[in-house]
């Protein structure tokens, strides 16, 4: 099924991705979190295969509206093998599909036309490209911790639609009303994260361990 965009108004990924999360039971819930704690909080001992990951979903997500599913999801994990396989490459692969998506989400949350939206996705994409030129050590970090945050916010929406569902309702109602809800608490997120990742690899770094991407 192809979702289609409206000429006058971005499509919602909070609002598809809540309401899909919403529906979940516990076990889904329990699983992201995992997986956006391991992300989040030790992203760069794995950067390479959850980056890979990350690309292949974000990829999916976001063709997946423009084109068939099955096409979309072969595109996307032909994404994720790249990024995965090209080591450099691959860190510029995930960079621009994640500040692109960054740019869209955003710039569809302050509620901006299309065309706006679209702009503020190739931006985003674009200082994807520049930023493994000049922060490359520290991108991986960056990129898990952001990864990361978003996978926790959505399994905190899984959790309490298993559990209270109310909570899930009311989260869900305040991010859609509140533009910068859901992105401010995303940011408090990779604040947290960003600074346990940089404080654990430089304890790998005085203890002899290592971490990071080849």
């Amino acid at each position: 099924m192809t979702l289609v965009l409206s000429a006058e108004r971005a499509l919602s990924y909070q609002s598809l991705v809540f309401h899909w999360a919403e529906q979940q039971g516990v076990f889904t819930g329990l699983v992201l979190l995992g997986l956006g704690a391991c992300y989040t909080l030790q992203g760069f001992r794995f950067a390479r295969a959850l980056m890979a990951l990350a690309s292949a979903v974000i990829a999916v997500a976001f063709l997946g509206a423009w084109i068939d599913a099955w096409i979309a999801l072969v595109a996307g994990i032909v994404v994720g093998l790249l990024a995965l396989a090209a080591g450099g490459l691959g860190l510029i692969i995930t960079s621009t599909f994640t500040f692109g998506a960054l740019g869209y989400y955003l710039a569809a949350q302050i509620g901006l036309p299309l065309e706006a939206v679209a702009a503020a996705a190739f931006v985003g994409a674009l200082a994807g490209v520049v930023a493994p030129r000049f922060y490359r050590r520290t991108l991986p970090l960056i990129l898990t911790s952001l990864h990361g945050s978003a996978v926790l916010i959505i399994s905190f929406v899984c959790l309490a639609g298993a559990c209270l569902p109310s909570m899930a309702e009311t989260f869900i109602s305040w991010s859609a009303s509140i533009s910068f809800m859901a992105p401010t608490a995303l940011l408090l997120f990779v604040v947290t994260g960003l600074s346990v990742q940089l404080n654990a690899r430089q304890g790998d770094i005085e203890t002899g361990g290592s971490g990071g991407i080849a």
